[in-house]
């Protein structure tokens, strides 16, 4: 099996900005053009869908953020160096000073912030709204940080909660900084869809009020969040597909899974084969012999799920939630997390990577020798020479060497 270091950024986008107070869609950010990360030289910049460098790389590249290194909600977490991050907007110029430790990205208008011995959460005005000690003391809450590299993401404001941590365990705080939901769990997702999942005294899922609405019933091992109105959950060591109502749509029967993509297949494997099937469990494209599924399952990409940010359209975008420097080759197996803008990464009967469709025909490829999943008409891709943005139909639109 051949490995090729592929030094390449991931794939970012501006999406859908949101009021930064009542929560709404911001009519201004409609008009915003998405905007895809780029390192080159080590240094930060952004190009448009064209492939124009709209923000030339100028910002030290740094992976010791909060943030995912998108824009989110107009803004962007970008470092100068240790001890001087700060948001910019998307045309380059810093709107909040850098002079965080850490920064997290933005969600319904608050992002969470490190510096020195304070915590908490600031507005888009780079006012500081809730704080608390970085290192939490007997009777606060801090930033939820199951490891060292969650800089605050578990902490995000979703629904109008966040989940924090304190001695006697996670809980969830409201804007005003007060317990709307005690801290009674050992560990808990943000909300999607409206509800949270959680491990405790049951693993299962919570509503607004705390109250556990599934997994009374059944005994989960693992639950995740709602995604297109299912979640995936394990149960006797399998993983399987639950609705609102906490009935199996589809049985714990597969390894791994991994969410319903936005045309509305999974992907999912048997420990020998990889499918991808759709609600009714019906294999669409495959059995492929290969069970490799770009991890470990999704109990070992915890964090990478929260820095996808529960969205559908980035759950399933086939990215791989971690910076440049850990992305080592993409496997010469079945790649990604499934499909995104109708097309998925794939290994074909000949090791060779390309794209396919929903019917599982040879799109874009093969050229490259990895690349991510299509988000917003662009994918990330590689070979030995070159880390380049295409296009749909597999033209380059940017490019650089790598390095």
């Amino acid at each position: 099996m051949r490995f090729v270091a592929l030094q390449i950024a991931l794939v970012f986008t501006v999406g859908l900005t949101w009021d930064r107070v009542a929560g709404q869609p911001n009519p201004k950010a409609l008009s915003q053009p998405n905007l895809y990360r780029i390192v080159v030289n080590k240094q930060l910049g952004f190009i448009d869908r064209s492939g124009r460098v709209v923000i030339q790389p100028k910002f030290p590249y740094s992976n010791r953020r909060g943030s995912d290194g998108r824009f989110h909600e107009g803004l962007a977490a970008v470092c100068l160096g240790q001890g001087r991050c700060g948001f910019i907007d998307s045309t380059g110029n810093f709107v909040i000073e850098p002079k965080f430790d850490e920064l997290g990205d933005f969600s319904e208008g608050l992002a969470t912030f490190d510096r020195g011995t304070e915590s908490g959460y600031l507005d888009s005005q780079g006012k500081i709204v809730l704080t608390t000690r970085a290192k939490r003391e007997s009777g606060q809450w801090s930033l939820l940080r199951p490891t060292i590299s969650d800089k605050g993401v578990f902490s995000q404001f979703h629904e109008g909660l966040a989940a924090v941590a304190t001695d006697g365990g996670v809980g969830f705080i409201g804007k005003d900084g007060s317990f709307k939901i005690p801290a009674r769990f050992r560990f808990a997702y943000p909300f999607s869809e409206g509800v949270a999942a959680v491990y405790g005294e049951v693993t299962g899922y919570i509503n607004h009020q705390g109250k556990v609405v599934i997994g009374t019933t059944v005994a989960f091992e693992r639950v995740y969040p709602f995604v297109n109105g299912l979640a995936i959950v394990r149960v006797g060591g399998k993983y399987g597909f639950i609705d609102r109502e906490g009935a199996f749509v589809l049985k714990p029967q597969y390894d791994l899974a991994y969410p319903f993509s936005e045309n509305g297949l999974a992907k999912v494997s048997d420990g020998t084969h990889v499918r991808f099937i759709d609600r009714s469990g019906r294999t669409h494209i495959g059995p492929i012999g290969s069970a490799y599924l770009g991890g470990d399952g999704p109990h070992t990409v915890e964090s990478y799920e929260a820095l996808r940010r529960f969205l559908p359209e980035s759950w399933t975008g086939g990215y791989y939630s971690i910076q440049p420097a850990e992305l080592q080759a993409m496997r010469a197996d079945v790649v990604g997390f499934g499909f995104s803008d109708g097309l998925a990464p794939f290994r074909d009967s000949r090791q060779r990577f390309i794209y396919i469709d929903r019917r599982g025909r040879t799109v874009v490829g093969p050229k490259w020798n990895g690349g991510l999943g299509f988000y917003r008409g662009l994918a990330l891709v590689a070979d030995d020479r070159l880390m380049a943005y295409i296009d749909r139909t597999g033209k380059i639109v940017w490019s650089t060497p790598l390095q």
